[in-house]
């Protein structure tokens, strides 16, 4: 959030996993694993920046990805296929 636009939406309940609680100065941040994170991008259709698509690569773990797709709607299933080739 510093110095970064932040995209909020709602989502379904259903999908609120994989949070984590992050104490910053006087405030409780709760953020997503990076697994997650992709897959909201991917239900919201928001695009990716290059950036953080290359930032995030090598930590990406696809295995995990693909495990919680099976809680997400089948039609995210091809954005999930296009984005992992």
């Amino acid at each position: 959030m510093l110095r970064t636009n932040v995209n909020i939406q709602r989502i379904d309940n259903k999908y609120m996993f994989r949070y984590e609680l992050l104490n910053y100065e006087n405030l409780s941040l709760s953020v997503s694993d990076i697994e997650k994170t992709i897959l909201d991008f991917l239900y919201f259709d928001l695009e990716l920046d290059e950036n953080v698509l290359q930032r995030i690569e090598d930590r990406l773990y696809s295995k995990k990805l693909i495990r919680y797709t099976y809680i997400y709607p089948k039609d995210l299933n091809e954005r999930i296929s296009k984005f992992l080739r």
